[in-house]
């Protein structure tokens, strides 16, 4: 900014064409005249542009130095050519499987899990089991347990404390303090995929722990590029992680289901082409009353049929962390379709309950006419009729006549047609009168309920 004295008056030139300002724009704190003319030539302008410039040209370096460098990365990855039987010779038999029937080693496993389905607390079982050689979920053999070497956790999803927490009531902490269990806590942190100097250190890290599965909760959270709608963009991500990984080792990726219910996974549909197993985790919370029904299904290159064929029902023990699969019992199909009986059976009952209720109140509008007439008789059909009308009856004439007979021929009614020249007379019995004063009315047997059945 230029400034002029001239005696006790100061003039402050613009910036850009050397003129005075206006004592608005001195007071405003401008170095420039408003027209885009002056702003373009002033020294501030053309500083800034400089560094943009500089800032454009330092980037593109920067990304060509990344571009450079996952190239050399894919040149020193690059495999040879191999033989069948060479390829049979390691990667086949007793000795590549993991989890019989769902898993081999050096495998790619997808989780997906449907919300609160038990994400996180199924990956804590898988840790349990690979470490101690327990079954899976009660029930899948682990072939081949991680006795050498250590799981790797890259946990996007979960705090620190409440994660630990989680492994230590699974009692993993002694093979954390083993070294055979590292959890790399990155919520809020920078994301090692991301960068290509940090994928290097990454993979570094994997190599000097030994790690011998690897596993990463959550895709979306370790999602770096792009959209996780587009297949390109996933699958650049998964070539990325596999790259870091490795070959040998196994890679678990935990992942959330759509929202759409038989959705699959959310995101692009390359997540699951990538994947050799799928294990779908479901909560039906609409299953029953005041309880959902955690269920748990698996599809894919290494999984049998026991698991692709069925939904199984997934339950989790008192001690709010192991989960337990019985793959003897019956499916998830087989359960809903109890339920459903069950929910046929009660909505019936609530019916037949409520036609004997109705039906015991027609019969005490009846017997209490009766009883209130002289004698206990009444002198035809259409009398008691009216009679039964007066004190709340409300059916009609083809409802009544059944309700009559049924009373007689339960013994509360009898009907003499020698002392009546209407029709038939109607009295009430002693049984009859002892029915009107029961709190609790015994069924009827035309009524073909459930015996020892009451009804109030």
């Amino acid at each position: 900014m230029n400034t002029t004295v001239h005696s006790t008056t100061e003039t402050v030139l613009c910036d850009g064409c050397g003129k005075p300002l206006t004592d608005r724009e001195v007071a405003a704190g401008l170095f420039t005249h408003g027209t885009q003319k002056c702003q373009q030539s002033s020294r501030e302008y053309q500083v800034q542009d400089k560094t943009n410039k500089m800032l454009i040209d330092h980037e593109a370096r920067e990304r060509a130095k990344a571009q450079l460098s996952e190239r050399e990365a894919q040149a020193r990855t690059f495999t040879d050519f191999t033989t069948v039987q060479m390829m049979l010779d390691e990667h086949s038999g007793p000795e590549s499987v993991r989890f019989q029937g769902l898993h081999s080693i050096g495998g790619r496993f997808l989780t997906t899990a449907a919300r609160k389905a038990g994400k996180t607390t199924m990956g804590v079982n898988r840790i349990r089991s690979l470490l101690t050689g327990e079954p899976f979920l009660g029930c899948v053999p682990v072939m081949n347990p991680v006795k050498e070497g250590s799981i790797a956790v890259l946990n996007y999803e979960m705090g620190a404390g409440r994660y630990a927490e989680w492994l230590h009531k699974a009692g993993l902490t002694e093979f954390s303090n083993q070294g055979r269990l590292f959890v790399m806590n990155l919520r809020g942190h920078g994301n090692p995929l991301a960068v290509e100097y940090m994928r290097e250190r990454l993979a570094q890290k994997l190599d000097e722990i030994d790690a011998r599965v690897v596993i990463v909760d959550t895709f979306g959270r370790s999602f770096f590029q792009g959209s996780q709608q587009d297949a390109t963009d996933v699958n650049h991500y998964l070539h990325v992680l596999d790259t870091v990984v490795g070959p040998d080792r196994d890679l678990f990726l935990e992942a959330h289901a759509g929202k759409e219910q038989g959705r699959g996974t959310r995101g692009s549909s390359a997540i699951e082409d990538w994947a050799d197993t799928i294990l779908y985790l479901d909560n039906d919370a609409a299953y029953s009353s005041g309880s959902g029904l955690r269920s748990v299904y698996a599809m894919g290159r290494d999984v049998d049929d026991l698991w692709e064929e069925n939904e199984w029902p997934l339950l989790m023990d008192d001690d709010g962390i192991t989960l337990t699969v019985n793959t003897q019992g019956p499916t998830v199909t087989q359960l809903k379709a109890q339920r459903k009986e069950q929910e046929k059976w009660e909505k019936e009952e609530q019916t037949r309950r409520q036609e004997r209720r109705e039906k015991n109140q027609r019969f005490d509008q009846i017997l209490t006419a009766l009883a209130q007439s002289p004698g206990g008789v009444v002198e035809s059909k259409a009398d008691l009729q009216r009679l039964a009308e007066e004190r709340g009856y409300e059916k009609g004439k083809t409802t009544f006549h059944a309700d009559v007979k049924d009373l007689c021929g339960w013994g509360y009614v009898t009907t003499d047609d020698s002392r009546s020249n209407n029709g038939k007379t109607h009295t009430i019995t002693q049984a009859g009168r002892e029915w009107l004063e029961m709190d609790i009315k015994p069924n009827a047997p035309h009524l073909h309920a459930t015996q020892g059945d009451e009804v109030a």
